[in-house]
């Protein structure tokens, strides 16, 4: 959510009541994805606020939200709890105990959207289960969510075979977010994870491929070495350190040449940073 102290601070002493800042997420809550900026600032500014305050009073309302009869109370419930623990990090426990267990029960799209992402921003392992019956959901917002979500949860070989799947997903967005999350997200390497992630590199989406090798180049694997050299040779001179994934790859691939003063990398290292020219 950004911020420090003195961020907390300043949004606990917004002048409006909890009971107030939940009723403006409420009516809001329909266009908190809006191109409208304007609009979709007022519910996210509410929930801020109200994340920051995660006092006994907002946790008891986000409960009884979470577990009533309205689909946009348990959304609003559900998005306050995410990140409730920013606000105290002692209620981080109990916010993870109340998503984990309305995921059990919900039956609304959009809601169980929510709290996915919420279970993706405040973890709760014994949920990973649940979680993990949405990677076939034919709703590509559910599978999208738990792209975003299962990084969290990297102890658990199923999140990560979950992952490989979303990784190879129909939807653009999808396999770029799993992708992002089995190359960059996690510290894990495996076979696996690197043949997900090499399979990514001929992705139609752009996005999608340079994911793939900043994540094949964390782990110091050759198979990026061609995939990124015929990306920067495909684009206009000195063009292409401008795509931050570029010189994300760029910056691993001169750190491994580094690291292994291997003829293979310090080849390609050397069109990156050529002799005399420093790397940053």
């Amino acid at each position: 959510m950004g911020g420090g102290d003195n961020y907390k601070e300043e949004r606990r002493k917004d002048p409006r009541r909890n009971g107030e800042l939940f009723a403006t997420a409420l009516h809001t809550v329909t266009v908190r994805h809006s191109d409208d900026d304007e609009s979709a600032e007022r519910y996210w500014d509410a929930v801020r606020v109200l994340r920051c305050r995660a006092d006994q009073e907002v946790m008891n309302t986000a409960e009884e939200w979470l577990t009533g009869d309205e689909p946009a109370k348990r959304i609003v419930a559900a998005d306050v709890l995410s990140q409730v623990s920013y606000g105290d990090e002692g209620q981080g426990e109990a916010a993870a105990h109340l998503l984990g267990k309305a995921l059990e029960t919900e039956t609304d799209v959009e809601v169980i959207a929510s709290l996915i992402y919420a279970l993706g921003h405040t973890p709760h392992p014994p949920s990973c289960e649940c979680l993990l019956q949405f990677q076939n959901h034919p709703s590509e917002d559910l599978r999208h969510a738990l792209a975003y979500a299962l990084p969290q949860y990297e102890e658990n070989s199923a999140a990560i075979a979950a992952l490989i799947l979303l990784s190879g997903d129909a939807d653009d967005e999808v396999r770029d977010w799993a992708t992002f999350g089995l190359g960059s997200q996690i510290e894990l390497d495996t076979v696996e994870i690197r043949d997900a992630l090499g399979a990514r590199l001929k992705d139609i989406d752009k996005e999608t491929r340079y994911e793939a090798m900043v994540g094949l180049a964390r782990r110091g694997d050759p198979a990026v070495i061609p995939a990124f050299l015929q990306a920067i040779e495909s684009m206009a001179e000195g063009t292409w350190q401008d795509c931050y994934l570029l010189k994300e790859a760029a910056e691993e691939i001169v750190r491994v040449a580094g690291e292994t003063n291997s003829p293979l990398w310090n080849e390609v290292a050397a069109k990156i940073a050529p002799a005399g020219e420093e790397w940053d």
